[in-house]
């Protein structure tokens, strides 16, 4: 098990993207389960860098029981994680491509 920021226990791989995995994780001194989506900072390009402070920027602003919560955003030597509302579910990409 690994964990992350001196915080977060990271359990499981649960998904991905272009900006990186997101991992079932666990905050070690409260138990809650949380997603935290790691982004390498080694492979980031400029222009993924900027997406993924555009997503940070939208989610600080959002505020809607039907939309993830984004709780920290963790700037490591390798890697920047945002730690967000753990969700269990199909995703919306898949609903919308396949119907429920």
């Amino acid at each position: 098990m690994t964990l992350f920021g001196g915080l977060y226990a990271l359990i499981k791989t649960v998904g991905g993207g272009e900006l990186g995995d997101v991992y079932l994780s666990v905050n070690v001194k409260t138990s809650k389960q949380l997603a935290v989506k790691m982004a390498e900072k080694r492979n980031m390009t400029q222009a993924r860098r900027e997406r993924l402070l555009m997503e940070v920027s939208i989610l600080q602003t959002l505020d809607h029981p039907n939309i993830v919560k984004l709780h920290q955003v963790i700037d490591s030597e390798d890697s920047i994680g945002l730690v967000m509302d753990y969700c269990v579910g199909e995703l919306l990409q898949h609903v919308i491509s396949h119907g429920r």
